[in-house]
């Protein structure tokens, strides 16, 4: 099932209106609430509604702006088309009315706007996605010269490309008949990279896992008899793809889980302390012992663990997290019911064939659309870098101001090197170049 958590967006910010957006993309409620509660968002599609209504019909407002009464006529605020937007936009700091100008000035004011403001959405499209052909869409090229912007209306308004545009929004592309791009999301991208000669390469992003295997995973933990425990290898799994599936789970399916217990080497990273919070189930952390490089106690560990809380803690529904083979003891050993996530690539035809055999279901973390997890891996990086920094950079900044102190032999004063300490050190800023060179910045 292919994902439109891009799409919705564009549908937004491009303008479509609100009965549709509230038809096609019911699937996305929470989206469009948050969108339609930001600023930034509603900046650009008030814009984006207001080039649309000029440009599909420039001599009306060239009546109503420019040939009114002897002189300069209207406002976008006093035109019936424009007006909702163009005081939504005043309200909201935004000034779109030009005093004693006419129609052209007010379309390169409106496409500058645009071109100034179209960073702030920059938060609704993935990392994994280049945003200069997002913002291509939206901008057009020297849009200061009127001649440009007028070619872009003729096209827009030609009869036999006008329905290549998504629900006859304007887009600053080349229109050609790509069928619905704003239905999907891997669709909108195969269409838009193709416009700059490149592919969109990395599809697993936004393709999620159908109704039938929601469906299956919700039934098992729904229906599961006693108390129901979650097992993660945490040597055999990708920690996104897992946090990916469980936020696909339903809120009253995530609450059915016990408990999370994750076996893992305590060198791990940040993400496995963070994963609590991200998912709201309580997680457990049983740390192996690595006797030797390259191998662990992991798995023992935790068929040990899931062994116990089948006889000690009613726990007759198990899942376990892993794409390993070495389970296949305590499934045999162990009369509870079992549900698995693996890797595809992680996993032999013949384990999967072995779960078969002994009817055990099966469900590939792969199918659960990676987008999901994308905050989440900002706020491991994020984590990590912290720790990188408070391991590479020991120094206490007053030591820094009394080694250079005793370095220049300057025979600082306990009150001349606290200001120094204070103007040149506490206010440094330390940073990295776009190739990643190192670079200070030390106030005059």
């Amino acid at each position: 099932m292919k994902t439109r958590i891009i799409v919705t967006p564009m549908a937004y910010l491009t303008g479509v209106s609100e009965d549709l957006l509230d038809k096609r993309y019911d699937d996305n409620d929470e989206l469009l609430k948050k969108l339609r509660s930001d600023d930034d968002a509603g900046r650009i599609r008030h814009l984006c509604m207001i080039r649309n209504e000029i440009m599909k019909d420039f001599m009306y407002f060239v009546d109503n702006m420019d040939r009114f009464s002897y002189g300069f006529g209207r406002g976008l605020d006093g035109i019936e088309r424009t007006k909702e937007s163009a005081e939504w936009l005043r309200s909201h700091g935004t000034e779109v009315c030009l005093t004693g100008k006419k129609v052209n000035d007010h379309q390169i004011h409106i496409n500058e706007l645009i071109a100034q403001n179209i960073n702030s959405v920059r938060k609704y499209f993935g990392e994994d996605i280049n945003f200069e052909y997002i913002r291509d869409l939206f901008v057009i090229p020297r849009y200061k010269q009127i001649e440009n912007i007028k070619k872009e209306a003729r096209t827009f308004c030609n009869y036999s490309l006008h329905g290549f545009y998504p629900f006859g929004r304007y887009l600053h592309w080349s229109p050609c008949d790509n069928g619905l791009i704003f239905d999907n999301d891997l669709h909108f991208l195969d269409v838009v990279y193709s416009q700059h000669n490149d592919r969109y390469m990395t599809p697993w992003n936004y393709t999620d896992a159908d109704a039938d295997i929601q469906g299956c995973i919700s039934d098992y933990i729904e229906n599961a008899a006693g108390n129901v425990h979650m097992y993660v290898d945490s040597e055999n799994v990708d920690i996104y793809q897992l946090v990916s599936m469980l936020e696909a789970l339903d809120g009253t399916v995530r609450e059915r889980i016990g408990k999370i217990i994750v076996i893992r080497d305590k060198n791990n990273h940040q993400g496995w302390q963070l994963i609590s919070s991200r998912i709201g189930i309580k997680v457990e952390h049983h740390h192996a012992v690595r006797i030797i490089d390259g191998k662990s106690s992991v798995d023992p560990d935790l068929m040990l663990d899931a062994a116990n809380d089948f006889h000690e803690n009613n726990v007759r529904s198990i899942i376990i997290i892993s794409s390993d083979v070495d389970f296949s003891s305590l499934i045999r050993k162990v009369k509870a019911s079992y549900l698995v996530f693996y890797q595809r690539n992680k996993i032999s035809t013949r384990t999967l064939d072995f779960y078969r055999e002994n009817g055990v279901q099966t469900v590939a973390l792969n199918e659960f659309a990676a987008h999901r997890s994308e905050s989440f891996k900002k706020q491991v990086f994020r984590q990590e870098i912290i720790r990188f920094f408070k391991e590479q950079f020991m120094l206490n900044g007053m030591e820094i101001a009394n080694k250079i102190n005793t370095l220049t032999s300057m025979h600082l004063s306990d009150t001349e090197l606290k200001n120094y300490y204070k103007k040149y050190i506490k206010g440094s800023m330390i940073g990295f170049g776009e190739n990643g060179e190192f670079t200070v910045s030390i106030p005059n």
